[in-house]
Order: structure tokens, then sequence, then C-alpha cells
């Protein structure tokens, strides 16, 4: 029995990098996982390797609307939320030369966007009595 077993994660962003790489391991470690971003094609193709363990949604996290999408759905697949890793991709790096409709975006993603994802978690993961919330970031 591995030590994740009965444990559900969301993991956000970068279904291509070190988001899989989290997935990937928490799958390896008992988890179920869902993974939501909005590149569709290697996210789907991750979760048809995991297997039944594994869920692709697609989302952008600047909307609250498919935030709610990303947590229902796991809820719906594997009966609740108990990790949360968010990975922060800012589109625009340090791009000072960026137009201010970039910037927006780039806020809207990297600061409104977690603050949506972990209020609509947390009342999931309080059900559950537990939950854990990683915030991290991979500037690309």
């Amino acid at each position: 029995m591995s030590f994740l077993n009965d444990k559900v994660a969301i993991i956000t962003g970068d279904a291509q990098g070190i988001g899989t790489a989290i997935a990937e391991a928490l799958v390896e470690a008992g988890a179920e996982v869902v993974l939501a971003d909005i590149d569709d094609s290697p996210g789907r193709a991750w979760a048809e390797r995991m297997g039944t363990a594994a869920l692709y949604v697609h989302a952008g996290f600047s909307h609250e609307e498919q935030i709610r999408e990303v947590i229902t759905k796991a809820v719906e697949a594997f009966g609740g939320v108990d990790i949360l890793v968010n990975i922060v991709v800012n589109p625009i790096g340090v791009e000072m030369t960026a137009s201010p409709e970039a910037w927006l975006v780039s806020y809207a993603t990297n600061v409104i966007g977690p603050a949506l994802l972990i209020q609509a978690i947390r009342p999931v993961m309080q059900r559950r009595g537990r939950g854990v919330i990683i915030l991290g970031s991979e500037e690309r």
C-alpha cells in the first residue's frame, strides 16, 4: 500500500513540464490526479498514459467558472480533493515591454487565479477534514 492511497490531487498548469512530473510522482505514490491546463494535447496524452488514476481537464485559471469545473470534475471522478498543487506560469515573465493587456492577463493568471482556486477548493477540503495546498511557479 502506498502512502498516498485514497488521496486525490489537482495539479494546475504546465501539462508538459513540472506539472506532469509532479502528477506522475503522485500517481506512482498512489494518488488519483486531475491535471488541468489550457494545453490540451499533452494533458490528454498524459492522462491516457496514467490510466484510471488520472483525469485531464481543460481550464484557464483566470476564469472562475473553469476553476469550479475542475474541482467539480475531481469530486465527481474521485470523491474529493486532498492536495492542490498550483503551478503558476507567468506568460510574459519579466518582459518590461509587454503591453498593458498582457500584464493584466499575467496578473489574472498568477495572482487572481490562485486566490480564486484556494477560495473554491477550501470547502471541498474541509468536508474531507484535510488538505494540502502548494503554490509554485515555473518561469518560461
